[in-house]
């Protein structure tokens, strides 16, 4: 029973350094776990902030560039609205030399009216004239007519006279 129980303590005591040996292994690996992980975790950790960097530096990119698209939209904007104020004044200067070049030709169509009731009046109290003179005309070539037939009348007796003296 002594050998039995010898045995059973030496098998005991094998046991206890296996699992010593194995406990041993086991803790060299989770050291070496813990080594790991703490290089993964520094890893990640690197990782994050490395991304969270890139992450502001976009941010600080795209906020320059909403910026700088705001402030070209700004001036796109400013020179839109002066455009269009410039072009309202060209469109009123227009319209306004629209009308006065509607006035100028409604003045010149009543001018017209009058001048053609002016030469119409004109023309009227000319051919008054010209009447006129036509028969001022024939009257005294009616006249001279007459005084020539007179002076023909009178030469005639006084050659006739003449030649009976």
């Amino acid at each position: 029973e002594l050998k039995e129980a010898e045995r059973k303590l030496k098998d005991v005591a094998v046991e206890k350094i296996q699992t010593e040996a194995e406990l041993s292994s086991l803790k060299e690996d989770l050291v070496s776990l813990n080594i790991a992980l703490k290089k993964s975790e520094a890893v990640a950790h690197k990782a994050t902030e490395t991304l969270k960097n890139e992450s502001i530096a976009r941010q600080a990119e795209t906020s320059a560039m909403n910026q700088e698209h705001e402030s070209t939209l700004a001036g796109m904007k400013e020179e839109l609205e002066r455009v269009q104020a410039e072009i309202a004044s060209r469109q009123a200067a227009s319209d306004s030399e629209a009308a006065a070049a509607k006035n100028k030709i409604d003045s010149l169509e009543i001018q017209l009216a009058e001048k053609k009731e002016g030469d119409s009046e004109v023309a009227a109290k000319q051919a008054e004239m010209i009447e006129s003179l036509r028969r001022e005309y024939e009257n005294k070539v009616a006249e001279l007519t007459r005084q020539l037939e007179e002076r023909d009348r009178k030469r005639d007796e006084l050659s006739a006279y003449m030649a009976e003296a």
